[in-house]
């Protein structure tokens, strides 16, 4: 009991919320128009970050390559920026401490496609695959968070790391979680993660490098978890209510072998 209390009280928890936020769809029937982002973050803020008192960072884009819309049916684009940051302000209140869109920032630009180049070059990675912002965006968020620390003099113990695309079953709460073990992830992929400081500290100095980027998307975070010698402990799906990708690609566990196919699906 004393120990609950104390995570609660003493600790400080921060959620990271990377990725882009989803566009309407029309064999979706949860992303209906270019405003569902704001229930998706209304439930976010009422499953994950205020049971945990959490600090929220946001890094995101504009829209991604593989969904062409015109702008107007855009959930967030050029035009309308500045009205979806206000609403996220109204989600998350004063625990909101930055919401960073890399597309208005030319040199977080010029550095995503360096990087991109980097990779391109040892695996021919654009060929094979053109999504590295989400990449991108969690290499972001950790030079965000460390800054943010510095400047106000302490450091964050826990961390939730969530996407703008999911909602929750019910809420969930670090304090059921062991967060004093080292280089220990909770996770269903990288669609829901918990984790201490000195986990995400690990992570982040080897995501991009350490990366086997000839896999596609997801499965890659799935084998650096096992590359890095993570314990990782697997979320059961049912906390995860809905996810647009899972969604929208029914049967996708087919494509894992039996013992991944346990491990991802919690069982």
């Amino acid at each position: 009991m004393f120990f609950n209390v104390y995570i609660h009280i003493y600790m400080k928890n921060c959620c990271l919320i990377i990725g882009n936020f989803k566009n309407p769809h029309d064999k979706d029937t949860f992303i209906q128009n270019v405003n569902s982002y704001i229930n998706i973050l209304i439930d976010l803020n009422k499953k994950i970050v205020k049971p945990n008192n959490c600090d929220v960072f946001i890094c995101t884009g504009f829209n991604v390559e593989y969904e062409i819309f015109d702008i107007v049916n855009q959930t967030l684009n050029k035009n309308n920026y500045k009205k979806v940051v206000e609403n996220v302000k109204n989600i998350f209140s004063d625990k909101l401490k930055q919401f960073v869109i890399t597309d208005l920032n030319d040199e977080y630009v010029k550095e995503e496609r360096e990087m991109l180049n980097e990779i391109d070059i040892k695996y021919n990675y654009i060929k094979n695959e053109n999504k590295f912002g989400y990449d991108y965006k969690f290499h972001k968020i950790i030079q965000l968070v460390t800054n943010y620390e510095k400047l106000h003099n302490f450091e964050y113990d826990n961390f939730i790391i969530t996407r703008p695309d999911i909602t929750f079953s019910k809420e969930m709460l670090i304090t059921d979680y062991n967060m004093t073990a080292t280089n220990t992830i909770y996770c269903w992929y990288f669609i829901i993660c918990v984790l201490n400081k000195e986990t995400l500290k690990y992570i982040g100095q080897h995501f991009i490098n350490e990366q086997n980027y000839s896999l596609i998307g997801e499965d890659r975070y799935y084998k650096l978890y096992k590359n890095l010698g993570l314990t990782h402990h697997t979320i059961g799906y049912p906390l995860v209510h809905y996810h647009r990708q899972r969604y929208m690609e029914t049967g996708w566990l087919n494509k894992y072998n039996a013992k991944d196919v346990a491990f991802l699906s919690g069982k």
